[in-house]
């Protein structure tokens, strides 16, 4: 978020010296990808910009869109709530997050087993330290 905000600054500084000159082209939109003139790309464009930057490094190809299921499932693992999960992934319902976009890893099943084994009556007192 902290990039973001960063990136927000220097885009509203670009955008102004653009309109000072008057080559901003995009009115009050604010597109995340754009022309450098504030039109927005051909929809292709970005995920073309990315295949381009994997190549360059050396790096697995993945979607630009497979991003946000790993934010996601990087989420779950580390204990975040499905709800803030959803919120922070703008989706409209709980089913899309949990169904869609988080996976089953084996940190959080092994998790999820620790859990309830932690509830075993039968369990040692010994076995919980």
């Amino acid at each position: 978020m902290n990039e973001l905000s960063k990136y927000r600054e220097i885009w509203i500084k670009e955008r102004w010296h653009l309109q000072q000159s008057g080559k901003w082209q995009g009115g009050e939109k604010q597109f995340l990808f754009h022309n450098g003139f504030g039109e927005k790309y051909y929809p292709s464009t970005p995920s073309l910009h990315w295949r381009r930057f994997l190549d360059k490094h050396g790096l697995p190809r993945i979607r630009l869109h497979d991003l946000r299921h790993t934010t996601a499932t990087i989420l779950r693992e580390d204990g975040a709530d499905l709800k803030s999960i959803q919120e922070r992934l703008r989706h409209t319902r709980l089913s899309i997050t949990a169904d869609l976009y988080t996976h089953e890893t084996e940190a959080v099943s092994r998790e999820t087993a620790d859990r309830l084994e932690k509830l075993n009556p039968f369990r040692s007192r010994s076995q919980s330290i």
